[in-house]
């Protein structure tokens, strides 16, 4: 079972919350939960191990609650003692069971202390979009980089021949200042890493091919 297949059945088990996938927040976290002011982060992966452990001992510090959550198997002695040690949760999926196939076998220790305010802060709706457990160049993971391409495109568009100076003032982007995305946003044009858009005599137009 792949690793996008194993979170949908945990994103089922969660589908009365709020939930980001793939979130950038300290590291990326895989599924990102909220229930009012409770937060709560999963890493999903296709076995338990240190890995896995670490990257959900790490999340603790962030989340009022943090899960490994992963296939089921059948001695979970060690596994359990692990998590409840570290302080972090254990959910598996039993493939076995057409219902409920989801269960929880430690609970967490609360994070009193987790800054939800800047958390918030930091998902987007395009973390709703992405497929919890995909990869870096998966085509179904979606990027901050992905929706402000998205952006410039929809803008030179409508308007052929702009600045990059305008465009980046009339679009939402990612980077920490205009500059910054007037910059880069322009070395990613000229290298031909964005084919969507070419530059000619400093004005921005759609290449052919994307009209």
């Amino acid at each position: 079972m792949k690793e996008t297949e194993l979170a949908q059945h945990f994103v089922d088990y969660l589908a009365g919350f709020d939930l980001y996938f793939e979130v950038d927040y300290h590291r990326c976290i895989d599924i990102v939960a909220l229930n009012g002011n409770i937060s709560a982060a999963y890493e999903v992966k296709t076995s338990f191990n240190f890995k896995v452990l670490e990257q959900a001992v790490d999340n603790a510090k962030y989340f009022n609650f943090s899960y490994v959550a992963v296939p089921d198997f059948n001695d979970w002695m060690f596994q359990r003692k692990l998590c409840e040690t570290f302080g972090v949760g254990l959910l598996v999926y039993d493939a076995k069971k057409g219902y409920n196939d989801v269960r929880e076998i430690v609970h967490p220790k609360l994070n009193r202390h987790a800054d939800n305010k800047k958390l918030r802060n930091k998902l987007r709706e395009y973390n709703k979009m992405s497929l919890p457990g995909a990869r870096s160049g998966d085509t179904y993971k979606v990027t901050a980089f992905q929706v402000t391409v998205e952006d410039a495109v929809r803008y030179v568009r409508h308007h052929p021949g702009c600045s990059i100076k305008e465009m980046v003032s009339n679009i939402n982007h990612h980077y920490g200042s205009d500059r910054l995305a007037a910059v880069n946003l322009y070395q990613w044009i000229h290298k031909e890493v964005i084919k969507e858009i070419r530059l000619e005599n400093k004005g921005l137009y759609i290449n052919p091919i994307n009209k």
